[in-house]
């Protein structure tokens, strides 16, 4: 009989703490970035049934495809294969190599704002950048995000960049085209104060309006953690499970150089320095100011590497190193004494 792992790493979708209670939010809610506040909510209070949406990360590249299989010839070198991708706009990390073959996980830029909705619905008319797709019972509402090319000096000499424009395909293309369709102009919301700065709010899809509350967007991973360190007193500020796809970029939409490829990720939380616990020791810390962060550090690539290309480690092994990392900081705050009787919430 196959055991069942003791974790389990999702696709990565965060969920919202509620620092009151020092819990996950419960509730009939979706999580909406706030750029699509407006549309979400305009579209919920004229009886849509909005599911989940999202805007992409403009500064990240997403899997596609993990363990891709590519033969190699006389004709067809390792480079030749990365080259192809970047052809296609896509990143690809070799995984495996021998003489016949080599393996690859594949990622892409992804330059989606996506809106689902439950049922089959007609939207007539899409602008150019949107389009209507129905799967199964659901409406998806998918619009590409247009590029523009702006000129910087970041590091000290000029250059031409090219970023994802969201505020345009959404305020102008996606958000008067749904008005249009619902024969209603949506309402601008006013999003609730938060310390925190989120980026991300709680639409009660019942009552049709921004929850207003005192949480935070963070991985379910480690909401048990941070529930252990809150419940003993220490001031989390932020924390991470860790992106097995972090590849960070400048430019977004553009292949990324390897020169430009961060080599590592981590598994972190963010505490007040004059809060912070014990280092376990299976992570290390570093101190920025009043901050205090602690982190458990995953090495992307293998130590072999042929030629000039990098061998890294499979989306299936750096899952299971961030697993095992999760598994051990939980450990941890269950095992630290209590900083204080006085509940930081």
């Amino acid at each position: 009989m196959r055991k069942k792992p003791l974790y389990k790493l999702p696709s990565y979708q965060e969920v919202l703490y509620d620092l009151d209670t020092n819990k996950e939010l419960t509730g009939d809610y979706l999580i909406c970035d706030i750029k699509l506040i407006d549309i979400v909510l305009g579209l919920v209070k004229n009886g849509y049934e909005v599911v989940d949406c999202e805007v992409k990360d403009r500064d990240n590249i997403y899997l596609k495809k993990s363990g891709v299989k590519a033969q190699l010839g006389d004709k067809k070198t390792v480079k030749d294969i990365i080259k192809e991708g970047k052809r296609k706009n896509e990143y690809r990390r070799i995984t495996h190599i021998n003489k016949d073959y080599v393996k690859y996980d594949c990622f892409q830029a992804d330059n989606k704002i996506k809106i689902r909705i439950k049922g089959k619905h007609d939207f007539p008319n899409p602008p150019k950048c949107c389009k209507v797709i129905h799967k199964g019972n659901y409406t998806v509402i998918e619009a590409t995000i247009p590029q523009i090319e702006e000129t910087d000096r970041m590091y000290g000499y000029k250059r031409k960049t090219k970023q994802l424009n969201d505020n345009y395909a959404i305020d102008q293309q996606l958000k008067p085209w749904l008005e249009t369709v619902v024969g209603k102009k949506f309402d601008k919301v006013e999003t609730p104060e938060n310390s925190y700065g989120n980026s991300c709010f709680a639409v009660d899809l019942k009552k049709g309006s921004v929850i207003d509350g005192n949480y935070i967007a963070i991985d379910p991973l480690m909401v048990p953690i941070i529930g252990q360190l809150r419940e003993k007193g220490y001031q989390t500020l932020g924390c991470c499970s860790g992106h097995y796809d972090c590849v960070f970029t400048q430019n977004t939409g553009i292949t990324p150089n390897e020169k430009e490829v961060n080599k590592n990720a981590e598994t972190w939380i963010v505490l007040k320095k004059d809060s912070a616990p014990q280092t376990p020791d299976v992570a290390e810390a570093e101190e920025y100011g009043d901050y205090y962060r602690i982190y458990i550090s995953h090495k992307l690539t293998r130590d072999k590497k042929t030629g000039d290309v990098p061998i890294y480690k499979s989306v299936k092994q750096l899952r299971k190193e961030m697993g095992e990392s999760i598994l051990q900081l939980c450990q941890w705050s269950k095992e630290l004494p209590s900083k204080t009787k006085e509940k930081p919430y």
